[in-house]
């Protein structure tokens, strides 16, 4: 560790540097060498925008943020309103249809039990949950010998 000024300038060895201007700021010195005299060395933004790159400011900067924030909760709620949509329109093809009841063989699954009893216009996804709904059921195990109102089909 070196210090020209020692009230004023800090160095650290290696690839970094950190110097104390008389502003109370910090400024990072890449490549631990200053780019110009000690006096008068280049701040973040002078050196950022000779390289062409763009330096927004603390104002800028929470815009930026907050736009990416209104894209984030705009993209997120789309979503949530075609869920519920698709969960309207399958509420819809299910509701007042005719149910019968099967009981539950060796080797059957919820998911084989729905397509074999399909209804127009929701998915065989959809008619698990549907079964799995109207049935109480706690999780997609079933026991032979069960009883289950499904659709008619």
């Amino acid at each position: 560790m070196s210090a020209t000024n020692a009230a004023m300038t800090y160095y650290t060895t290696g690839s970094e540097a950190v110097r104390i201007q008389p502003s109370h700021t910090l400024v990072l010195i890449d490549g631990g060498r200053e780019a110009r005299s000690p006096q008068s060395p280049r701040t973040y933004h002078e050196q950022a925008t000779s390289k062409g790159h763009r330096v927004l400011t603390t104002p800028q900067g929470i815009l930026a943020f907050c736009l990416a924030l209104a894209v984030f909760v705009s993209v997120l709620s789309a979503g949530l309103v075609r869920d519920l949509k698709i969960v309207e329109a399958r509420n819809e093809a299910l509701a007042g249809i005719a149910v019968e009841e099967v009981v539950v063989q060796p080797g059957d699954s919820l998911w084989q039990i729905a397509e074999a009893h399909p209804v127009a216009g929701v998915s065989t996804p959809d008619l698990v949950s549907y079964i799995s709904e109207t049935n109480s059921l706690p999780n997609a195990n079933l026991n032979v010998g069960q009883r289950l109102l499904v659709p008619a089909a």
